[in-house]
């Protein structure tokens, strides 16, 4: 090969600005396999040659951390926003506050003071409670679940979907026995029975 024909070739392959971001998305996603190739090769390794006291939920909790910390990391779906989309996004949540009962930004819990706090629940939050047992964790939860799909409405758009103008469509896991689903707050709510009459048979208020 002739250095003129070389430099044609080099010429011929090289990134140009117009595929540049193309190749960066993709030298990006063949180093995420590979990274998920290194953690699939870890988690069969440590479970074929697993410590004594290594127990195997704490092996699943390592490779969630791991994959989750491969997921947020080295995002490139961010950037910049024109300010007149960001101007649009913000007229739309002023439009839907005026729609929705209470008048908020987010969807309403049904009791007043958060929902003055916080202007309802929005889509970024991610809202832990935290407490100690029998604290009402789970019927503070419940009840503002409850609330949500209480007040849920919704509207057929021009293209036939629907879409909700207020409340919404719930979806609650309770993660603890199944036996203790008598205990449930939101039996007593609903019924006004105290869950001690439930255990027993009862189905009356007394």
């Amino acid at each position: 090969m002739t250095v003129g024909q070389y430099l044609a070739r080099l010429a011929a392959e090289a990134t140009t600005i117009i595929n540049a971001q193309d190749y960066g998305r993709t030298i990006y996603e063949l180093s995420l396999r590979r990274d998920l190739i290194r953690i699939g090769e870890d988690m069969v390794n440590v479970a074929f040659d697993a410590p004594v006291d290594f127990a195997p939920r704490a092996q699943i909790e390592d490779a969630e951390r791991q994959l989750y910390e491969l997921a947020e990391s080295g995002r490139y779906d961010g950037g910049f926003q024109r300010f007149a989309q960001a101007l649009t996004v913000a007229v739309d949540m002023a439009a839907k506050a005026f729609q929705r009962d209470g008048k908020l930004s987010g969807i309403a819990t049904g009791l007043r003071d958060l929902d003055v706090k916080m202007g309802g629940l929005q889509p970024s939050d991610l809202i832990i409670v935290a407490g100690r047992p029998g604290m009402g964790k789970t019927a503070l939860a419940t009840n503002i679940a409850y609330n949500v799909a209480k007040a849920h409405r919704a509207e057929v758009q021009a293209d036939g979907t629907m879409k909700s103008v207020n409340g919404g469509v719930v979806g609650f896991f309770l993660l603890r026995n199944v036996g203790r689903t008598t205990r449930h707050p939101y039996h007593r709510r609903r019924t006004g029975i105290p869950s001690s009459t439930i255990r027993r048979g009862g189905n009356h208020r007394d």
